[in-house]
């Protein structure tokens, strides 16, 4: 983007130089950065052109459901004014406000957080296969986010078996439903990586 709208004087050797540089180091296949938000904003650019007015916009939809996610998780266990209260906080929140104008995967990291803990929530409560698949497909695309989320999923899976310890049969097929769904979501990324000779997993 910088390249084409600013041209500077020799930032197209500096953005060469820095391209050979990070090659270098992961040789040129493994991903820097785990890969869903760059290519949201790769998808982005390729639809509207290298507006990042654009990128803005759905950053700022995605803070304006963070703010509904919010509500109706606090809403489920302090009640309907507390849940609004906590939405108008984090709606009037700086930070907040200052992530969803600048790119970077705050604003979609965020999002997501909220998203799998309420479908999480969905799925302790209604225990079927439709809420088991899509709170695996979340957290498959939340990990093609930022891997971190991992650390929350391990623990809910390992809660969701201690709560349904005496069937197991049916918390072997829910976990197998969860797993499944995240491998699926996940799928595309295994099969780029083994296509060029990087970790699988990377």
């Amino acid at each position: 983007y910088y390249a084409h709208h600013l041209n500077p004087e020799g930032i197209a050797d500096t953005m060469a130089a820095r391209r050979e540089w990070i090659n270098e180091i992961y040789q040129g296949k493994v991903y820097h950065q785990e890969p869903m938000y760059v290519y949201l904003l790769a998808a982005t650019y390729r639809l509207f052109g290298l507006d990042p007015n654009w990128i803005y916009l759905w950053q700022l939809l995605l803070g304006a459901c963070t703010n509904v996610l919010v509500f109706l998780i606090v809403r489920r266990y302090f009640g309907s004014l507390t849940g609004l209260l906590a939405a108008v906080v984090v709606m009037i929140s700086g930070p907040i406000m200052v992530f969803q104008m600048t790119i970077l995967r705050t604003s979609l990291t965020a999002f997501l957080t909220l998203l799998l803990l309420f479908y999480y929530q969905k799925m302790l409560d209604n225990q079927d296969r439709k809420s088991q698949l899509i709170f695996g497909a979340v957290a498959g695309v939340s990990m093609l986010t930022q891997s971190y989320f991992l650390l929350f999923f391990m623990p809910a899976m390992a809660w969701y078996a201690w709560q349904n310890r005496r069937d197991v049969k049916k918390t072997a097929i829910g976990l197998g439903y969860i797993i499944g769904a995240l491998m699926l979501i996940m799928l595309p990324l295994f099969i780029r990586n083994v296509k060029v000779g990087a970790p699988m997993t990377a």
